[in-house]
């Protein structure tokens, strides 16, 4: 985004795209990581950690992702019970560097705006 700024026209443009899905892919890899840490917490030692409300299947890695983006996005976890310590330390680690990340994103957002319009 700083290089954006000091060029002019398709590069300026090619720039700032790349730069927004640099961003929008590293947002998403940090919830997918985490999908796959609440999988492993909730598939190994003692079974279990997370409660789905649904005893009719097993989890899947969909309701993982469920989680993981809800916690990333909301820093809360809705409709699932956390019932594991290891889980619930992982969630709050999640949802305080979603906080962090978001708050980043937001300031240099606000930030690449102010200088684009310059």
């Amino acid at each position: 985004l700083v290089k954006a700024s000091s060029e002019h026209g398709g590069a300026k443009a090619l720039l700032t795209v790349v730069a927004v899905v640099s961003v929008f892919l590293s947002w998403a890899v940090v919830h997918m990581t985490f999908t796959l840490r609440y999988a492993r917490l909730f598939f190994t030692g003692p079974r279990g950690g997370i409660d789905f409300h649904d005893d009719d299947r097993d989890a899947s890695y969909l309701d993982f992702a469920y989680v993981a983006f809800t916690i990333g996005m909301t820093y809360q976890v809705s409709d699932t019970d956390l019932t594991n310590r290891q889980i619930r330390s992982a969630a709050l680690r999640h949802a305080l560097l979603s906080y962090l990340f978001g708050t980043v994103i937001i300031a240099m957002t606000i930030n690449v705006i102010a200088g684009l319009a310059k």
